[in-house]
């Protein structure tokens, strides 16, 4: 025969489900929030003591605003479901002129979800380190015009050239190491190999014997005013991942711009696990950049410098409008307000056809900086890349460095103001 509840037992069991529901509440998310995004304020390329960032619709309705706590991760929320949504990030501070300086960040279309947090370096130590003389014979270059390389990292410093002999000591991790030294010969790139150079050695070198040229080489003959170029090799892991930093063993940088308009040659040298090239040519609408990272053979010989026009339509941030002739992913334009004590600068990033609405300013950053009004910022300049393969707009958001051992290729456009 079933027993029936005493009227303290029905009280005791009504006050254990009222509490576990309770306890139920306060363990699991809230399912009406969709998290927007997670941030690791380390991210953010302005150093300031606090960060103020929020999220909004694409018709510029606010969804959530925080500010960060140091290094804590921050979360962003929203009660109304959106699928991508705009983020801006507001940085400001007060340096020892007296000037305060805020720095804006405006990245429309972010996906719901994301996650930016820092991605780990290769970093890299002299603790190890090994010194090496060198000595050039018949040497008629410039004396930034020399490289080396070997499989850590290796840096050339005190040049001196005397009577056409280049002298310079070189710093390197790893000893004994297999060093690569670089230069030009009559505008050619040319190498020598000196292997198992260790501590203490002084190594002599002739550069008309002991030089040979690169092995793939290619001339900056695109029109234009200037060409210049650069080239540099890692190593990779067992995993693909780098083993060594970038080593830079060509850059026309060094040999100055007298070279840059006469159509420098550039080069490689195999051997190297992956690299990373990147041309620039001027030209009277502006600048046209090429990266190429990974394995570079099949573009090597083959990439063009394309020609372009671009015009603003209207420098007004909040309806800030150009035309541009070439086909690209994203675009990254900037602005600036300045006056005696208070210099700010506004940048906004969004994929191609994609016009950001910025909306109002919170009111609880608009209560610690009242002068932030989209509508008083001037165009400065803006930045148009073409992704070819291996990147997306989602990935250059708030990214501090691309991952260097990925397949990228991709063109950078930056127009002259106009």
């Amino acid at each position: 025969m079933r027993k029936k509840l005493s009227p303290h037992n029905l009280y005791r069991l009504f006050t254990f489900l009222i509490i576990s529901a309770c306890l139920s509440a306060c363990s699991e998310p809230d399912n009406n929030f969709d998290r927007l995004l997670t941030l690791d304020p380390q991210v953010i390329p302005y150093v300031a003591q606090n960060h103020w960032v929020y999220a909004t619709d694409v018709d510029g309705n606010i969804l959530d605003v925080k500010k960060t706590n140091g290094r804590e991760q921050l979360t962003l929320t929203s009660a109304r479901p959106v699928g991508k949504f705009n983020l801006t990030i507001v940085s400001s501070s007060v340096h020892t002129d007296g000037i305060t300086y805020i720095n804006i960040e405006t990245y429309a279309d972010v996906d719901k979800g994301s996650t930016f947090a820092p991605i780990a370096g290769l970093g890299f130590s002299w603790s190890d380190s090994s010194s090496v003389d060198v000595k050039l014979n018949g040497y008629d270059g410039l004396p930034l015009a020399v490289w080396a390389a070997n499989r850590k990292i290796c840096s050339v410093r005190k040049q001196t050239i005397v009577g056409g002999t280049f002298n310079a000591n070189l710093i390197m991790r790893g000893s004994p190491s297999d060093l690569l030294l670089i230069s030009y010969r009559n505008g050619i790139p040319v190498y020598a190999k000196m292997p198992g150079a260790k501590n203490g050695d002084q190594i002599e070198l002739d550069m008309n014997n002991n030089f040979t040229p690169f092995e793939h080489q290619r001339k900056l003959d695109f029109e234009g005013y200037a060409n210049y170029g650069s080239i540099a090799g890692a190593y990779l892991d067992n995993d693909g991942k780098l083993a060594s930093l970038f080593l830079n063993f060509i850059d026309t940088h060094r040999l100055g711009d007298q070279a840059a308009m006469e159509q420098p040659r550039i080069g490689y040298i195999d051997g190297f696990d992956t690299y990373m090239l990147n041309v620039t040519n001027a030209q009277p609408s502006g600048y046209v950049s090429y990266l190429k990272q990974g394995d570079i053979a099949a573009s090597f010989e083959s990439f063009t410098m394309p020609t372009f026009s671009f015009k603003v339509l209207n420098t007004n941030l909040p309806a800030f409008a150009y035309q541009f002739s070439e086909d690209f992913t994203y675009y990254t334009a900037n602005f600036k307000y300045e006056t005696n004590t208070l210099s700010m600068h506004w940048k906004i990033s969004a994929p191609q056809g994609r016009q950001i609405t910025l909306g109002d300013i919170p009111a609880e950053i608009a209560a610690v900086h009242p002068r932030i009004r989209p509508i008083s910022f001037e165009y400065h300049d803006c930045t148009l890349t073409k992704v070819i393969s291996g990147d997306s707009y989602q990935e250059s958001i708030l990214r501090l460095q691309r991952d260097l051992s990925r397949d990228i290729e991709l063109y950078t456009f930056l127009p002259l103001n106009n």
